[in-house]
């Protein structure tokens, strides 16, 4: 459960908006602070340890691969970022089937950094 004084008063700086190339690092940053965090309750939520360490090389070139793709397009990709300032703290990721008969189907992701969670941010990125 979270503690009331790790929740983080978002009001002023709530930002939802889709991930540009130039925020690709920014994003990676994201995701090797928020993937070995354990999910709701303790639940591991990712297939690998939390003391091992993403590789930010081969994540930054597969995300920047997805993003130059037109959606509909095989292997295509979209990221929308919630933002604190100008830290990704969240997000909300499409990707595409590498079938061309089926890139009408995405896979959804979405992460939310612990101290973020359970504000409704993640309610706010799926309608996004």
């Amino acid at each position: 459960m979270t503690a009331v004084k790790d929740i983080v008063n978002f009001t002023k700086m709530e930002l939802i908006k889709p991930l540009s190339i130039d925020q690709v690092d920014q994003f990676i940053e994201h995701l090797a602070r928020h993937l070995p965090e354990p999910g709701i309750g303790g639940v591991i939520s990712q297939p690998f340890s939390a003391d091992e360490s993403i590789d930010k090389a081969r994540l930054r070139k597969e995300i920047l691969e997805r993003l130059s793709i037109k959606p509909g397009d095989v292997s295509w990709g979209m990221v929308w970022g919630l933002f604190d300032g100008d830290k990704v703290v969240g997000h909300l990721e499409l990707i595409g089937s590498s079938i061309e008969a089926l890139v009408h189907r995405a896979k959804l992701g979405m992460g939310i950094e612990q101290k973020y969670r359970s504000q409704g941010h993640g309610k706010k990125l799926m309608q996004t």
